[in-house]
């Protein structure tokens, strides 16, 4: 009964505010993306040469 408790008053409660602070940080960084790499792709119209195919296998 004692550990039912624990979960309940101590681990369910601690579990869920870090799941909300990494939810507040993943939609940070989301943001931090789209508007640095995101946009990025909209001004490139070729590859990076190192990512060209060279024809040697």
């Amino acid at each position: 009964m004692t550990e039912i408790r624990s979960l309940m008053q101590e681990d369910i409660p601690a579990a869920k505010r870090a799941l909300g602070e990494n939810y507040a940080n993943l939609q940070q960084v989301a943001e931090y993306v789209e508007n640095n790499y995101a946009k990025v792709g909209e001004h490139i119209s070729k590859p990076f040469p190192w990512t060209e195919p060279s024809g040697v296998l």
